[in-house]
């Protein structure tokens, strides 16, 4: 069972990522961990073709991928892809984790035919109270610990601007934006994706440095009704605070022109 489903972010990630890819004949998933949300939109390619760093990762993906889904062990920073090959392209959670984001989006630009699609998603630096008090509070002085916000290996939070700043510069047109879960999907995440995810992944501190077999593989999407649980968790949220300028993720739709 993936557990991942069952954290409200990812879920509604995964929701706005469906709802936004529109298909194409190739599918560059750049840092895809074991290839999940990849193979979720393998039907609407000719082929899906995911990278990370983290051999671990790729090892689970490999038994579990699609019959067009290809997956490779590869720095983000220097692909070991063709240019100009791909028209949709996805970087989910990933640009917080390389000291060089730029480079990370020079090199997705040039996979990418003109008009190619890039879905970005990163991690807001204006993150709701309720999500990581912790570092909500030391924020004040300049301060976080490696847990939270700061957990998983990230090097930085995004702020909105930041994000589409770096964007376009790359050369990227921005077209749609969406801020991910609010107070009430923050408080149920709170510290527990950090506390538990080395149930789900070998390595669990996305560093590609990590070995050793997880306890839980992904296999499957929990069952229905869980999901439709955490569903509903994140429409009400989205409900309540779809005003705040706060979130726990933000998900960019960008171009190449």
């Amino acid at each position: 069972m993936n557990l991942k489903f069952l954290a409200p972010t990812y879920h509604a990630r995964v929701k706005a990522v469906l709802g936004l890819v529109r298909g194409g004949e190739r599918l560059a998933d750049i840092g895809c961990s074991a290839g999940e949300i990849g193979g979720l939109l393998a039907p609407r390619f000719k082929a899906v073709v995911g990278v990370d760093l983290c051999k671990p990762d790729i090892a689970c993906g490999q038994r579990l991928k699609a019959g067009n889904q290809c997956l490779l062990v590869g720095d983000v920073t220097r692909l070991p892809l063709q240019p100009r090959s791909f028209d949709v392209a996805l970087c989910l959670e990933t640009l917080e984790h390389v000291p060089g984001d730029e480079s990370v989006l020079a090199e997705i630009y040039g996979l990418l035919r003109p008009g190619g699609q890039l879905i970005v998603s990163v991690p807001h630096q204006r993150f709701p109270f309720t999500y990581d008090p912790v570092n909500a509070l030391l924020g004040v002085f300049g301060l976080h610990l490696p847990i939270g916000m700061w957990g998983f290996g990230h090097l930085r939070l995004y702020s909105e601007e930041e994000l589409w700043n770096k964007l376009a510069v790359a050369g990227f047109v921005v077209e749609k934006r969406k801020r991910l879960t609010r107070f009430l999907a923050g408080l149920c995440e709170n510290y527990l994706s950090s506390l538990f995810q080395f149930l789900v992944k070998p390595d669990a501190s996305n560093q590609g440095r990590g070995g050793g077999t997880a306890f839980i593989r992904p296999k499957a999407i929990p069952d229905n009704f869980l999901v439709r649980w955490v569903g509903r968790l994140v429409a009400l949220d989205e409900a309540l605070f779809r005003n705040s300028k706060t979130s726990v993720g933000l998900l960019v739709e960008a171009r190449k022109p």
